[in-house]
Parts: C-alpha cells; structure tokens; sequence
C-alpha cells in the first residue's frame, strides 16, 4: 500500500488549504475551550456567593435547617461539577 500512496502528487496550493483548515479549526476549539473554563469559573464564583449568603441567612434565622441542608446538598454537587469544569485548563 505504501507504493501506492508515493506516486501520489498533492499541489501546494491544497497542502496549504489544509494546513489553515486544521491551524482555524483547532484556534477554534481552544478559544470555544477557554470560553467554557471561563464561564464554570464565573458560574463557580456565583454559587459560592450565594452559598455565603444562604449561610448568613442561616445564622440570621431567615432559613430553617431542612432548607439550609437540602440547597447545601444541592449546591455542593453543582460545586463539584463546576470545580471539575473550571479545572479543565
């Protein structure tokens, strides 16, 4: 197969188009990445503002123990998975 593949003539022209395809697309796919580590970090940023102030309202007795609990649960795993998706760089 290899003496197939050598007589084959590819002009510059085409190895060129390729080469900017594949620099573009790959240029693409690292800033759509960076944009997605981005967005968890702000997202993560966002929810532990709102755990801090659940835990204000906690100690100042707006949120009763079984809300307080169940948005901790709840929050914690988003947290996990944000931390996860922020720790992709």
């Amino acid at each position: 197969m290899g003496s197939i593949l050598k007589d084959i003539y590819v002009p510059e022209h085409v190895v060129t188009a390729i080469v900017d395809s594949m620099t573009a697309d790959q240029s693409r796919a690292e800033a759509q990445r960076t944009a997605q580590i981005t967005s968890a970090r702000q997202r993560l940023t966002a929810l532990r503002t709102r755990m801090d102030q659940a835990y204000e309202d906690k100690l100042d007795g707006k949120l009763d123990e079984a809300m307080w609990t169940r948005k901790m649960q709840d929050w914690r795993e988003q947290e996990i998975e944000l931390e996860g998706h922020a720790a992709a760089a």
